[in-house]
């Protein structure tokens, strides 16, 4: 009995010692794997990365330089054929058509010398950005399968390290001759050896899938975020429609397509693909951000109120989500819970501001970004209530009056703050004593006799040269400073900004603040509509807006 037991227990550690050599070729082939993986995912990072300067270094040639060469010779050509100098005018634009020849972005399809008009987007989606995409994607492919190929590869060390066990247990069972101890350690380790052989078994059993087997999602992907670059977003849906398709856990494919529905006001297919992004496991702050405006146009308040939080608690840098976490609570009617968050989320950049200058840092241009978001999202909500209709339905919103007037107020502290941040490093201080008033623009009209005139007004025509700024003052003081915003169609153009002291003394009219001065008679005011804001140490004292029509 004690010899065919012992002899058992041998022909059993044979078998164990054969399944721990076969573990040990998956444990050194899932090495290899997630090496090979490893080496795939830096190559692609490095091609990406060269692909990414160069491109953008050679449409930053073409864009500033060649086609600003075109264009400014092209306006040359313009003025001096208003001046009756035909013959200027066709060496100007000789030499125009010249540069065309030494650009891919002057050339079709990307541009039209008879209209000058230029696709830009197009030319660097075609040159260099939808390339990125694709190794962008490559490189996370081959990343996910480094780190499932990692995971195989520790798992199979754990089952080596059970299988040694196993058979140092086995050993000692077949080594001694008390029975009860040659028992307990052959069926311990007989039972450690099945563990480990059904753990391998499983561990072997689990797929890696590479993304990278599946070149025609990625090519679908990748055309349809260069579509979407380009603004086409219907066309960019269709694209990712095929891309779903041919790979359905494709989770960026779903993300992407969300985002092109969310900018067609598509709100709740967005939220959908946004949900079965995050279901296949694509989590990022930006991406549940966007969930959550999915939500708030729809009218799911509650939903997008909880999400944002979560974003919050788990990343405060996000300060847009904290802005919007605001809007979502004023728009349904928690004004004091609004109230609280806008506040919390003002002060945060503060502290930002603060951590920045004591690191000898700028601010991240993200905290510029959350602040200015901030009031976009006031702002639509005034404008939703002004309307009285839009998305979100504004019979959703509680308590109009209270809802508009906190609207207000916030949007002020907000414009007031960023002022303060970057001119000063701390918010604005104390109140507003001086008074700005009779605020209007005028264009100058240079007379015969040296002297100006301006026409004033509201609504320009015939592409003014020049604009100032024209008011009445009282309660100023030298040496205050003066900031000056312009926004044009509603951005901000930071060309336009003024920065000075005041040097005009406590009160008077008509003071003159020029805005845009003619340089040469090829400048000309775009049309659209400017507004304007007008800050005295930070504090917001008048805006005003003017059109300037085709």
């Amino acid at each position: 009995m004690g010899d065919r037991f012992k002899g058992l227990i041998s022909v059993l550690i044979a078998l164990v010692t054969v399944v721990t050599a076969l573990v040990a070729y998956l444990q050194s082939d899932a090495g290899n794997r997630d090496d090979r993986a490893g080496r795939d995912a830096n190559s692609l990072a490095v091609e990406m990365l060269g692909q990414n300067v160069s491109g953008n270094s050679r449409s930053y040639y073409d864009y500033n330089e060649a086609y600003q060469a075109w264009y400014q010779l092209d306006v040359q050509a313009s003025a001096a054929l208003g001046r009756g100098d035909n013959a200027a005018a066709e060496r100007y634009l000789a030499a125009a058509e010249s540069l065309v020849r030494l650009s891919p972005l002057l050339q079709p399809p990307y541009f039209d010398p008879e209209t000058g008009e230029l696709d830009f987007d197009r030319y660097e989606v075609d040159t260099f950005r939808g390339r990125v995409t694709q190794l962008s994607e490559e490189y996370t492919a081959a990343a996910g399968v480094k780190d499932a190929w990692d995971t195989k590869a520790n798992a199979y060390v754990l089952h080596l390290t059970i299988l040694a066990v196993s058979l140092f247990l086995l050993g000692l069972a077949a080594a001694i001759d008390h029975r009860i101890s040659q028992l307990i350690f052959s069926i311990v380790g007989g039972a450690l050896a099945l563990v480990a052989v059904v753990l391998a078994a499983l561990t072997y059993a689990q797929p890696v899938f590479d993304l990278r087997s599946n070149p025609e999602a990625i090519a679908a992907y990748t055309q349809g975020v260069g579509l979407a670059y380009q603004g086409q977003d219907a066309e960019a849906v269709t694209a990712f429609d095929e891309a779903a398709r041919l790979q359905p856990d494709y989770a960026a494919v779903y993300a992407a397509r969300a985002g092109a529905k969310l900018r067609l006001s598509d709100y709740l297919a967005a939220s959908t693909d946004f949900e079965r992004a995050q279901n296949l496991g694509l989590e990022n702050p930006s991406m549940l951000g966007d969930l959550a405006i999915a939500y708030y146009y729809q009218g799911r308040f509650d939903e997008a109120i909880a999400l944002q939080q979560s974003v919050v608690a788990s990343n405060p840098s996000e300060l847009w989500v904290q802005f919007d976490l605001g809007a979502t609570q004023l728009i349904s009617g928690q004004v004091e819970a609004a109230r609280a968050t806008y506040d919390a989320a003002m002060q945060f950049a503060v502290e930002q501001v603060q951590a920045a200058q004591a690191a000898g840092t700028a601010p991240s241009s993200a905290l510029w970004f959350g602040l200015d978001f901030g009031v976009l999202g006031l702002e639509e909500i005034r404008g939703l209530i002004a309307a009285g209709e839009g998305t979100p339905d504004p019979a959703l919103i509680p308590n109009l009056a209270e809802v508009d007037a906190l609207a207000a107020t916030v949007i002020k502290q907000i414009k007031e703050l960023t002022v303060g941040l970057e001119y000063q490093g701390v918010p604005p201080s104390g109140t507003l004593t001086a008074q700005i008033t009779n605020l209007t623009f005028g264009e100058p009209i240079y007379l015969d006799d040296g002297t100006i005139e301006f026409e004033v007004g509201d609504t320009f025509t015939d592409g003014p040269t020049e604009m100032s700024l024209l008011f009445d003052y009282a309660g100023m003081r030298d040496g205050q400073e003066i900031v000056v915003k312009v926004y044009i169609d509603g951005t901000e153009d930071a060309s336009w900004r003024i920065i000075r002291e005041w040097d005009g003394g406590e009160s008077g009219e008509s003071y003159e603040i020029p805005l845009a001065i003619s340089y040469s008679d090829t400048f000309v005011l775009a049309s659209a509509y400017y507004n304007i804001e007008f800050y005295i140490d930070g504090l917001l004292a008048a805006e005003g807006a003017f059109w300037i029509e085709d």
